[in-house]
C-alpha cells in the first residue's frame, strides 16, 4: 500500500512538494477510514460539536455563545445573536 503510494505520488500534483512522512501519514489515514463505518470514524473524532465550537470560538477571539433550546438541542453563534443573517447547519447522521 505505502509502496504504491510513495512510487505514484510524484505524478500527482498534490504529492510532488508534500515531504514524505506527509505522504505516508495522508495515505495511512486514507485507507483506515475506507474500512470504517461512521459510527466507527465517529468514535474515532471523539470531539462533540460543542466542544468543537467552544475551540474555534476560543482560537478565533470570539464569544462563546449557546442557547439551549431542549432535548438536546442548542444554538452556537459566531459573533453576535442576529436574525437578519443567520446560517442553519442541521447535522444528519
Amino acid at each position: 500500500m505505502l509502496g504504491w503510494t510513495f512510487g505514484t505520488s510524484p505524478l500527482y500534483e498534490s504529492n510532488r512538494h508534500k515531504p514524505w512522512p506527509r505522504i505516508a501519514v495522508e495515505s495511512s489515514v486514507r485507507h483506515t477510514m475506507h474500512w470504517l463505518n461512521v459510527r466507527q470514524q465517529q468514535w474515532l473524532n471523539a470531539k462533540s460539536s460543542r466542544q468543537a465550537y467552544e475551540e474555534f470560538a476560543k482560537a478565533q477571539k470570539l464569544p462563546v455563545l449557546i442557547d439551549e433550546l431542549g432535548s438536546d438541542g442548542r444554538l452556537l453563534w459566531l459573533g453576535e445573536r442576529r436574525t437578519d443573517k443567520v446560517i442553519l447547519y442541521v447535522h444528519g447522521g
